[in-house]
């Protein structure tokens, strides 16, 4: 890919020498270099983009790569397209033109909803700012070459990609890049993230004829405003032309070799017409064909598009005399509109896009264009006509088609997603649908509860619907993670009303699965669920407190839903741990409520490899000769660090610490300083077990406080499954198994930490781990809460 990009740069660079010479091409690398340097502040740039964006005005966001630039002579479909977007679509149109940009920047806000910025030196810019933003596409052009590279790229952060199919791709008009574009095009039809937008129905029937896409037919259009018919003055080039001839005929646009200038001859012929010819001469084809002998042939050069009206409304008729081939057969003339908005007459050759409107006069042959010169003069003053351009040209507005591609790519998304959605539900393996709406994320470093339960209800009989989180998991819509467990993206808002929308139209009993922790749903949310017909299925599984949300007060959220459970008796309450349930039955009494605390995946954790590679520094700290204690988890206000320290007298411990920080409790411990003391971090959950295993004695030292006695500590089960001692604080729901050391207070845990050593290999107490660790496999847990919804289904 690097290498490709470098080829491009050193090609464009010789092609910029050969166009402007040396001088210029010396001007243009250093001016790029300044840029370079001067946008090299990516946070500069990323608050630039954040003080003038809020992307929560926006349902739809378009990154648009092209090579057209903005400030144009003539303002074509690209510019009009990103002018007439609806409101809430934000487009980031690129350009790297000078032009374009104020002296020392490359970023122009054009209105709210759209910024030309030159993507070269804000691209990771962009990408950054639109990471988390799931309703967003890129665009490019057919004709116009960006690498397939980077189109990928795109892709790879999540955006899907509108292709807009302009012309016919032709090695006449696309020279040199001919074949890059074909082969971006072949790409392009075969990717499933793509959205193939037609301007003609030529293209639209290439499309379907060779792929399955569903290709949208958006033609070209007019900002009806700019163009309609006013009483301008003559423009001075004009005036003579318009003072010496009866009838004049005007054509803007490119003169090139699809231009008939043969027809032009036939119809010069006529001294009666003058005819006005307006734009580029393309391909020095203009000058070539000798038309321009013709004494009533006017060729005016190119106009300024704020220029046109004033041009189009002091004609007599408006002529389009194209050749046909297969360039023109596919093209939809942006002038089409134009003429039709300005009230003249329009002339043209049979061009398929053309022959769909009626106040065009169409032509098959020379001759019948010669002739449909007179039928338009006959109708230059007619007002039923001219009514009937008037609205062809209202139903072909620039803000219409704009609003035409939005809803295209929007339903077609739609209803992959939606089809997607129903397939899965339509499958009838299970039988009832449990939505987990905490987003707790799937993909991190340690499997919890969450996980655990979701995995075991997809194998109990129930399909689960998993929400994942934006920080950790790469799902857009929905990805199948097992046979019946889902993971669903709820920050894509779309996915979220189409799943919604499509659980309520289905039979089966649907369940909201929350958390007590859970900070984002609102008790209004958990009623509008209610309002669907769907239940509520409340996991209680921590104490309500400011020190485990880490916050100076229980959060609102946390609170209001907590009480909206315990005044409703028909919704179930899972509870986790002994104070928990207590607290439970104090407040709506033991109805529609069940403990379930937590539990390990038993197999998992006996299924051990011999073979685990593990990292030098820590074989070395296992080999030292001192008994290991380790303790996996949050490192947190919680946890005993003045136990650790007294354990690191004994000076035969090493005490390994294997987790996160969850605050900054750890560091102002100051046990990272004691000799004794190991932290190593995090470990993910497919490779934790080996560490954990590698121990002497497996251990939860916590300090003992209104949250640690509502804990239900899930490593004490995956300790229990990998047949290791276990010591830990007099917490409430470890004094519940025989197979746990505990101890009351420091003295004794050291006391436990010398009895667990000498159990390490003690037959009967591994066997004790073994039974109580099969107790509290996550399937037992899974059925407990299974069977409660059961019995609240039968009410």
């Amino acid at each position: 890919m690097l290498l490709k990009r470098i080829q491009r740069i050193i090609k464009k660079g010789f092609k910029y020498l050969k166009m402007y010479g040396f001088l210029p091409t010396v001007k243009k690398i250093l001016k790029t270099v300044y840029f370079r340097i001067l946008y090299c502040n990516k946070a500069t740039k990323t608050l630039n983009l954040s003080n003038n964006i809020n992307l929560e005005n926006y349902s739809t966001v378009i990154v648009f790569e092209n090579n057209f630039g903005w400030n144009k002579i003539m303002k074509q479909r690209p510019q009009q397209i990103a002018e007439n977007l609806p409101d809430d679509v934000l487009m980031f149109y690129h350009s790297h033109e000078d032009a374009d940009f104020g002296k020392g920047e490359r970023i122009t806000f054009i209105k709210h909803n759209l910024v030309v910025i030159d993507l070269g030196y804000f691209r990771d810019v962009v990408l950054d700012f639109l990471a988390n933003y799931y309703n967003k596409y890129l665009m490019v052009y057919s004709t116009d070459y960006i690498p397939y590279e980077r189109i990928q790229m795109y892709e790879e952060y999540r955006y899907k990609v509108i292709y807009e199919y302009v012309d016919d791709l032709n090695e006449e008009l696309s020279g040199e890049a001919y074949n890059d574009l074909m082969s971006r095009h072949i790409n392009m039809l075969s990717d499933e993230n793509v959205y193939v937008v037609s301007t003609a129905t030529k293209l639209k029937n290439k499309i379907e004829s060779c792929s399955n896409k569903n290709a949208s037919l958006i033609t070209n259009g007019v900002d009806y405003e700019h163009f309609k018919y006013n009483e301008y003055l003559i423009p001075e080039d004009m005036m003579e032309i318009r003072k010496n001839h009866e009838v004049v005929l005007c054509y803007y646009g490119a003169l090139a070799t699809w231009f008939d200038y043969e027809l032009i001859n036939k119809v010069a012929a006529n001294k009666r017409y003058a005819i006005v010819l307006i734009g580029q001469d393309y391909d020095n084809t203009l000058n070539d064909s000798k038309v321009l002998d013709n004494e009533n042939v006017y060729y005016l050069g190119r106009k300024q598009y704020e220029e046109l009206p004033a041009y189009g409304c002091n004609v007599d008729i408006c002529i389009i005399p194209f050749v046909i081939n297969e360039i023109t057969e596919a093209t939809s003339p942006v002038k089409l509109f134009e003429y039709m908005a300005m009230e003249k007459p329009i002339v043209t050759t049979a061009l398929p896009e053309c022959k769909k409107y009626k106040s065009v006069f169409y032509s098959a042959s020379h001759n019948e264009f010669i002739d449909n010169i007179e039928k338009a003069c006959s109708v230059a003053n007619n007002e039923d006509y001219k009514n009937t351009e008037i609205e062809e040209a209202k139903a072909n507005t620039w803000s219409a088609k704009a609003l035409d591609m939005i809803r295209f790519v929007n339903n077609e998304r739609d209803w992959s997603i939606k089809n997607q959605i129903n397939a899965i539900l339509n499958d009838n393996n299970y039988s009832r649908i449990i939505v987990w709406r905490s987003p707790f994320g799937w993909d991190v470093p340690l499997f919890q509860r969450p996980q655990h339960i979701a995995r075991q209800f997809a194998q109990q009989d129930c399909l689960v619907f998993y929400e994942v989180s934006l920080n950790t998991d790469k799902v857009v819509t929905l990805s199948k993670a097992e046979d019946n467990l889902y993971l669903i993206n709820y920050g894509n808002w779309t996915v979220k009303r189409l799943f919604e929308e499509c659980l309520a139209n289905q039979s089966k009993t649907v369940y909201i699965q929350i958390y007590s922790t859970n900070w984002s749903m609102s008790v209004e949310e958990i009623e509008n669920y209610i309002g669907q017909g769907f239940n509520l299925l409340y996991e209680y599984i921590d104490d309500i407190s400011p020190e485990l949300s880490g916050t100076d007060e229980i959060p609102e959220y946390v609170l209001a839903k907590y009480n909206y459970a315990m005044e409703h008796i028909s919704v179930p309450v899972v509870t986790t741990a002994k104070q928990i349930y207590e607290d439970v039955v104090s407040k709506r009494g033991k109805e529609n409520m069940v403990f379930a605390c937590n539990g390990v995946d038993y197999k998992y954790f006996q299924d051990l490899s011999r073979d685990y590679k593990f990292e030098k520094s820590f074989t070395e700290i296992i080999n030292n000769g001192k008994i290991n204690v380790c303790y996996y988890g949050a490192l947190a206000k919680w946890f005993d660090y003045d136990l650790v320290k007294r354990i690191n007298k004994e000076n035969k411990y090493n005490i390994i610490l294997i987790g996160i920080e969850y605050d900054d409790s750890y560091k102002l411990s100051g046990i990272d300083k004691l000799e004794n003391v190991y932290f190593i971090g995090s470990k993910e959950y497919a490779i934790l077990k080996y560490y954990a295993a590698k121990m002497d004695i497996l251990t939860i030292p916590f300090v003992i406080n209104s949250i640690t006695q509502a804990t239900s500590p899930l490593k004490l089960f995956e300790y229990m499954a990998l047949h290791k001692p276990i010591v830990t604080t007099a917490m409430q729901e470890c004094k519940n198994y025989k197979s746990v050391l505990v101890a009351e207070n420091h003295e004794e845990f050291i006391e436990c930490l010398e009895k667990a050593f000498e159990l390490k290999k003690d037959e009967e107490y591994i066997k004790l781990l073994d039974v109580e660790a099969m107790e509290n496999d996550w399937s037992h847990k899974a059925k407990i809460i299974l069977e409660l919804l059961e019995q609240n289904e039968k009410q």
